[in-house]
């Protein structure tokens, strides 16, 4: 046992002094013959198991979610109701001169963008081809007061895109004044895209390859200590578990933990690496908490314990397809006989 203070703190410790391991154990695992007691490759892994890989529900990935929903949100707020899509039609036509209108009415619009107060205005301009008119509305920050004059434009190639000259159709502006929000709130959905989908999915990739076509070896941990990585306080504690390869070559897995009883209570593992590159491995504690093997059935996976990571999926799905349909909205004037 080691010599240190048993009031020094866990992570600190070695708890995994050669003396505590079964002599034959550690050396079988660590000898070039320790194979481990797992069907060889290639192994079935289905589906259910596959998606779970796939989905790895890690602290970081939760975290990515949480930050895709909640600035999904805003993108649906900002660029779906605020009408982006209107923005990006109203900036890539020409427009010309339909005729002069009069403002029935100038009004809040309820929103602002960077401070600045939107203006709600409504129009009727006549046609200039037949008795009828139309009534339409535009955006602006300044202000037109009712029953004055207002030059009115068409989107060429168009009978009903109108607006007043100067303002825009779009609720929050013509498409250079959102430019800026856009960018900001595209980088922190990209974070939350590389925390929730990237990340896990190379992990889950890469995991299910070692499943399906690793060797499987038996493996021992060697050095542990503390990550230097906190969690709500919490040390995260570091494990090295090493094996050695057919081609006698050390093979070694680092894994994490907030739990350093985890690791003093599994010294040994299966440890998975690929042939053809030893260094791309993986043990077989890092299974998702709903994955387990059964020796009788292989892999199987539990996808009720994926319920949460599924809604926060549909709420992002949900959020893409709403911004897009309110996006293609254009406003279009209404025409009638006067």
């Amino acid at each position: 046992m080691s010599n240190q203070s048993s009031m020094e703190p866990p992570v600190q410790q070695n708890p995994f002094a050669p003396e505590l391991f079964d002599a034959e154990q550690f050396n079988t695992a660590l000898s070039p013959n320790g194979h481990a007691d797992f069907p060889n490759a290639p192994r079935r892994v289905g589906f259910p198991v596959t998606l779970s890989l796939l989905l790895n529900s890690t602290l970081s990935a939760t975290v990515g979610w949480i930050f895709l929903c909640f600035f999904g949100l805003f993108f649906l707020i900002f660029f779906g109701v605020g009408g982006l899509g209107a923005a990006i039609y109203e900036s890539c036509g020409d427009w010309e001169p339909y005729g002069r209108g009069t403002v029935v009415s100038c009004e809040s619009a309820g929103v602002s963008v960077n401070d600045r107060p939107v203006q709600r205005i409504t129009f009727e301009v006549p046609s200039p081809n037949d008795g009828s008119a139309a009534t339409g509305v535009s955006y602006s920050f300044h202000s037109f007061g009712k029953g004055s004059d207002a030059v009115v434009e068409r989107r060429v190639g168009t009978k009903d895109v109108l607006r007043v000259q100067g303002a825009s159709i779009a609720k929050f502006g013509s498409l250079g004044g959102q430019v800026i929000p856009f960018i900001a709130l595209s980088i922190f959905c990209l974070i939350g895209l590389a925390l929730a989908v990237v990340a896990p999915v190379r992990k889950g990739l890469r995991m299910n390859k070692l499943l399906k076509k690793g060797t499987a070896i038996r493996s021992a941990v060697v050095n542990t200590g503390d990550s230097g990585k906190r969690v709500n306080g919490k040390t995260v504690v570091y494990a090295l578990y090493q094996g050695t390869a057919e081609s006698g070559a050390k093979i070694s897995a680092k894994v994490e933990t907030l739990d350093p009883d985890k690791i003093t209570n599994a010294p040994f593992e299966v440890l998975f690496y690929d042939p053809e590159n030893e260094k791309q491995t993986a043990l077989l504690s890092e299974l998702p908490a709903n994955v387990v093997y059964d020796p009788n059935e292989g892999f199987r996976a539990n996808l009720l314990k994926l319920t949460p990571k599924f809604i926060f999926i549909t709420i992002f799905i949900a959020e893409i397809a709403v911004m897009a349909y309110l996006s293609c909205q254009i406003p279009r004037a209404a025409f009638f006989i006067e």
